[in-house]
């Protein structure tokens, strides 16, 4: 499915994965699915749907293999995970991640705010996705573009990636399926610390090389110019009367 909001396209894919379906063959289709779309760079493209298959799988040694090939598969079409949370938590189950919501975009003017929404009408929490253009924005009738920075928070990154077992990693024969499932865990813990910082027109530099110094004193300039002219301008309103 298809859509357009403003000036944002958007391609939705939609799955679900009985839990009595192989996990192996679920992915072997969904591979071949992926592989006849068509995806356009400056569309975001949306894999959504209730896959049955735990993002936080740490224990069994077969569904950790099935969730590697999972988010490989996923990763080498581009898609990044965007719940990190667990999206069921009963009593009687640990807490896991069945319901994903992996987002593929080429366009570095779109932010995406993820979110788990706890409900208790069913045994699964809703996911809720907002997205953020920052490319134009109307202003007095003219269009003035946002300038959007990513900020990494390394502290928290740097223990996140200390504290992580990287062990099914490192025992993969495969060095291409080793790197994909890398880089789509690498790419999770960065997003999880990671946010949208928008670059007002004050704190942008006009040219790289200008120093906040040479901007303070570029700006105490034209308010002294701008002073000077109110007071210009009163004095011959004073003049004339």
């Amino acid at each position: 499915m298809t859509f357009d909001v403003e000036d944002i396209a958007f391609g939705v894919i939609a799955s679900y994965r009985p839990p009595s379906i192989n996990k192996n063959l679920y992915i072997s289709e969904l591979a071949e699915v992926l592989s006849q779309i068509k995806f356009q760079k400056q569309r975001v493209e949306l894999f959504l749907g209730d896959i049955n298959i735990n993002l936080l799988e740490r224990d069994d040694s077969t569904a950790l293999t099935s969730l590697n090939d999972y988010l490989g598969l996923l990763s080498g079409f581009g898609f990044s995970s965007y719940i990190n949370k667990p999206t069921t938590d009963i009593e009687s189950q640990k807490p896991s991640i069945l319901d994903h919501a992996f987002v593929r975009t080429g366009r570095g003017d779109i932010g995406v705010k993820p979110a788990v929404i706890e409900l208790n009408l069913t045994d699964h929490n809703m996911l809720f996705l907002s997205f953020l253009s920052f490319s134009f924005k109307e202003r007095k009738g003219e269009q003035y573009k946002l300038n959007i920075q990513t900020m990494i928070n390394y502290e928290k990154l740097n223990r996140t990636l200390a504290g992580k077992n990287w062990q099914e990693i490192f025992a993969e024969q495969d060095p291409q399926v080793g790197y994909e499932q890398f880089l789509s865990k690498f790419k999770m813990y960065v997003e999880r610390h990671s946010r949208l910082n928008v670059i007002t027109s004050r704190n942008r530099k006009l040219k790289p090389w200008i120093t906040r110094g040479l901007i303070n004193s570029i700006r105490h300039r034209d308010f002294l110019k701008k002073r000077l002219k109110n007071n210009s301008d009163s004095e011959k309103v004073d003049t004339l009367d």
